[in-house]
């Protein structure tokens, strides 16, 4: 009988971590950004005089850091003496064409909660023919403003869950798993 709640308490931590959304917020002018999951996970991190300091809370429980710019060690440019192999498949652009196609899935699986966009070109001419055609732009969603204080700013609020992320990459494991076996 414990099992049996133990693992009905797994598979419905294992359904809410598919099926929360999960929100990607990120904000230029307050140099603020973060990505928070309700109840399971936040990480904040925003812009201050000696760089970028991050906040982390995992079930309600804070951590606290300094991210300091990170060192990349790049690869060197010379040759070591081995040959590069040209791949020889014969039906790379039918891979090519499948994971095109589950970029643009992915890509549109994202869903646009906000969006604030607020700048200016530098010439008055061009930002005054701006504004009207902005407008026709704006709705509940999104709003793009031009300026006239030589200021650049944008507020992104973006939502997704990991379940329609999860059957993405399931139906593209399926594509190339077994589909394109047979052609």
């Amino acid at each position: 009988m414990a099992i049996w709640v133990i693992l009905l308490c797994l598979l419905a931590f294992l359904l809410l971590i598919l099926l929360l959304p999960f929100t990607i917020y990120a904000d230029t002018q307050e140099q603020r950004y973060s990505l928070s999951w309700p109840v399971l996970f936040r990480m904040v991190v925003y812009g201050s005089e000696n760089g970028y300091r991050g906040k982390f809370y995992v079930f309600f429980i804070p951590f606290r850091m300094d991210i300091s710019p990170m060192k990349i060690k790049y690869p060197s440019l010379k040759s070591k003496g081995k040959k590069t192999k040209v791949l020889s498949e014969p039906h790379t652009l039918a891979k090519i064409r499948i994971y095109y196609r589950f970029l643009r899935a992915l890509w549109s699986s994202f869903r646009l909660k906000r969006l604030e966009a607020t700048f200016d070109t530098g010439d008055y001419a061009v930002n005054a023919i701006l504004v009207p055609l902005l407008t026709c732009v704006n709705g509940k969603k999104v709003n793009v403003f031009v300026n006239f204080s030589e200021t650049w700013a944008v507020l992104l609020k973006i939502r997704n869950n990991l379940g329609r992320i999860a059957w993405l990459g399931l139906l593209l494991w399926i594509r190339l798993k077994f589909i394109d076996k047979k052609s």
